[in-house]
């Protein structure tokens, strides 16, 4: 640039303004609103390097704390897990999230001893998370969230808009209004039918959850029958 600016030092960086100037390669001085605007481009460059690096170590600790709480290390039974678990991204919450049977599990803090799904997860708090670790899948814990599973299924058999905007509004009826028949109810009969055919006919399942084949198609359900065995968390 010697032929354009030969009064100039190349030792005279920024015309002895860096204040008001720049010279981001050593070329040529900007000025003015030229000079603010790559200046403005550097700090938000800055910014975002800065929120993603933030970002990033928010869910590496995020990641440790899950794994460390609920067992994704292969240590929830002191051993290895029961069958289901597995972990990943939930894409409808953009965040890190153990699975069951490759469904999302939204942990909520405290011992809440009971579950749900809506949101294409399954809701329930980490120490009930963590009881059913320790207890596998043949157990109460362990019967629960087969049968909240079930809802998973029942989506997928009668599609999300179906069920969003008409199964689990009566589901949720029925738990605050009919609360003592609520399992009886035909949202919840449904759904403990896809799980109990899902997961072979567990034994002692309905004795807590009732079931109706008549629910269901006999085609959806031989296609289902026995599919845990097949899952690559099984």
């Amino acid at each position: 640039m010697a032929e354009v600016t030969y009064d100039d030092s190349p030792y005279n960086y920024t015309d002895n303004n860096p204040v008001n100037n720049t010279d981001p390669d050593g070329m040529m001085t900007n000025y003015g609103a030229e000079a603010y605007s790559f200046a403005r481009a550097m700090f938000d460059w800055s910014d975002q390097l800065r929120a993603e690096r933030e970002y990033n170590s928010l869910m590496s600790e995020f990641t440790e704390f899950i794994s460390d709480k609920v067992g994704l290390d292969g240590e929830g039974d002191g051993g290895g897990n029961p069958p289901g678990v597995g972990y990943g991204w939930f894409k409808a919450g953009m965040y890190f999230a153990p699975t069951f049977f490759g469904v999302p599990i939204r942990l909520i803090p405290g011992n809440a001893q009971s579950a749900s799904y809506f949101g294409g997860a399954i809701n329930m708090s980490f120490g009930l998370w963590e009881e059913y670790l320790n207890e596998g899948l043949r157990s109460a814990v362990g019967n629960l969230i087969m049968h909240e599973f079930g809802h998973s299924l029942q989506e997928k058999y009668g599609g999300s808009l179906w069920y969003n905007a008409y199964t689990a509004p009566a589901s949720l009826y029925s738990f605050l209004f009919d609360s003592e028949n609520h399992r009886k109810n035909w949202t919840e009969v449904q759904a403990s039918t896809l799980a109990y055919y899902y997961f072979g006919k567990p034994y002692g399942f309905t004795y807590n959850y009732p079931i109706n084949a008549s629910y269901v198609s006999a085609s959806y359900l031989d296609s289902i029958y026995n599919q845990w065995n097949n899952h690559p968390n099984r």
